[in-house]
Formats: C-alpha cells, sequence, structure tokens
C-alpha cells in the first residue's frame, strides 16, 4: 500500500512538473503570436492615442484607425472587441485605461441596438477559446475582466492546462504558434477580403427597448475624457435605437449617426445585413474622419 501511494504521488508530481513544462513551452511559443481575433490584451497596454473607438464587430472591421489618422490628423485605437457587448466594453477601456501611457481626449462608443441594448447583455462570454492563453497565472492581470461571467472558472487560473479542456483546436494552434490574427500594425482593425453580397432590404423598425452604458459615461467622466456616441452604418438603418431613448441615455453629448450612410452607394457593399466590405471602409472613413478632424 505503501508503494502504491509513493507511486502515485510520483506520478502526479511528474505530471505537475511536465505539465507546466509545456506550459512554459506554450507561453514561448505565443509570446508575440496571435492565433485569435480575440487575442489582442496585451496589444492595447501601452496605448497613446487621442481617439479611443469601442464597440463590436462593427466596429473592430469597420472602423480604420491608420486610414483615419491619414486624413483627420488625429492619433486613433480600435478597441473593438468581436462577439462582446457594452459589459465587457467597460472592461476593456478600464483595462485599457489602466495600462495606458496616456489618457485619449475622446472616446468613441457605438451605441445601436447591437451593443447597449439591455437585452443583448451577455451573462457568458463567447468564444472562451480566444483568451484561454491569458487566464493561468493571470500573466497580464485580465482574470478579473471575466470572472463575473457565469462561465468563468477560477482553476483555470492555477490548475495548468485545464482551460483547454473542450478546445483541443486552439491548443493545437498555441502548440504550433499560429500567427493569423495579430492586428498590432493596424491598430486593432480587421476586415476579411471579400465583396458585398447582400443588397440593402426593407425591414422592421427595431422595437424600443432598454439602453445600457454600463456605468462608461461616469468611469469616463471621472477620467475628464469626452463620450462620444456613434452608429455604424448597416442595411436600412438595422439596429438603430429610437432617437428619443438614445438622446435620453446620452445626456446631451454627441451622437454620429451614420446609420443610412452605406444604403445610397450605387455598388453593394454589404456582406451581411450589419457588415460592409473594404470599399465599404473607404467611404464610412472619409465621414468618420471629417467628425473626427472636427474635433477640439
Amino acid at each position: 500500500m505503501t508503494r502504491f501511494v509513493t507511486y502515485l504521488l510520483k506520478a502526479g508530481l511528474l505530471f505537475l512538473l511536465l505539465s507546466f513544462a509545456l506550459e512554459a513551452a506554450l507561453h514561448l511559443q505565443m509570446r508575440d503570436k496571435r492565433a485569435h481575433v480575440l487575442e489582442d490584451w496585451e496589444d492595447i497596454r501601452g496605448l497613446n492615442d487621442e481617439v479611443w473607438f469601442i464597440g463590436d464587430s462593427r466596429t473592430s472591421t469597420h472602423v480604420d484607425p491608420l486610414d483615419l489618422e491619414k486624413q483627420c490628423g488625429k492619433s486613433v485605437y480600435n478597441l473593438g472587441y468581436d462577439g462582446f457587448r457594452v459589459r465587457m466594453g467597460k472592461e476593456r477601456i478600464s483595462y485599457a485605461l489602466t495600462h495606458a501611457l496616456s489618457k485619449p481626449k475622446y472616446l468613441v462608443l457605438q451605441v445601436d441596438n447591437s451593443y447597449i441594448a439591455q437585452r443583448r447583455v451577455q451573462s457568458n462570454f463567447p468564444m472562451k477559446d480566444g483568451m484561454l492563453r491569458y487566464f493561468f497565472l493571470d500573466p497580464i492581470q485580465i482574470n478579473q475582466h471575466f470572472q463575473d461571467y457565469d462561465n468563468w472558472r477560477q482553476s483555470d487560473s492555477y490548475i495548468p492546462l485545464l482551460r483547454y479542456k473542450g478546445y483541443p483546436l486552439i491548443f493545437a494552434k498555441h502548440l504550433l504558434g499560429w500567427n493569423k490574427w495579430d492586428k498590432r500594425k493596424q491598430k486593432g482593425f480587421w476586415n476579411k477580403a471579400g465583396a458585398g453580397s447582400v443588397p440593402p432590404s426593407p425591414h422592421e423598425a427595431a422595437p424600443p427597448e432598454q439602453l445600457v452604458l454600463f456605468g462608461i459615461d461616469s468611469m469616463l467622466d471621472a477620467h475628464g475624457i469626452e463620450l462620444i456616441g456613434y452608429i455604424p452604418p448597416s442595411s436600412q438603418g438595422l439596429d438603430s435605437p429610437p432617437t428619443a431613448l438614445l438622446d435620453s441615455l446620452m445626456d446631451g453629448r454627441e451622437v454620429w449617426d451614420f446609420s443610412l450612410l452605406l444604403d445610397s452607394v450605387e455598388f453593394n457593399v454589404f456582406k451581411d445585413p450589419r457588415h460592409f466590405s473594404m470599399e465599404g471602409v473607404t467611404i464610412f472613413t472619409s465621414h468618420l474622419a471629417a467628425r473626427i478632424q472636427d474635433l477640439e
């Protein structure tokens, strides 16, 4: 019996040593690589830009900071985070402010139903594989921004390799050093190649619903940062909130409404009713740059 217990202890110790060794190898392999579109938390540390944008994929794939900077003369960063809503937006802003070289003068927040409607607020965070690499031992201090979600698992932060359970594909990508999603040179922006294929079509107006900022407004006020709302273009203004509700929520703050901007374009730019091609991004950028240029 004593020999068996000794064997188990040795086997357990060996497993732990091998697990920690593999964790170290994964860390070194992925230290300067990005295997998932959501693996950008290191990239939003040390920001030194005048204007930050925050939203979901309707921001990350449509707001091109490099092109904007050329046209408006102000430095811009895109904090957009695919699949997440305003609840995570607040966490992203908080993290970026904590680690910024300097605070922005302006934060431009996506204020359509897609992002700030109460019914869209998530209790579980999506695409868990997109941030698994950061959870173990919390090397860049992001766990606090996920731990209030229902599908957060505390043990992922201290048991090696456990977080990969159920996610073999991202484990393989990390092991192989996959590097498809490095957005640093684009300052957070991405847009896959592809032409528009969905013509604008009528749809029912969005019903009135509760809109929330999750305290982003008061957090920015405390830092002396001006909050501006914006509604990205969509097919026939899909997801545009009722003006009265939005005005009440924003409490006199400026809102840039581009919801119908691309409906009148002679060629089709929409990949789906909420997302558009690089041709649409180019048109949108020129209008967005004019608004940014007018900021004091």
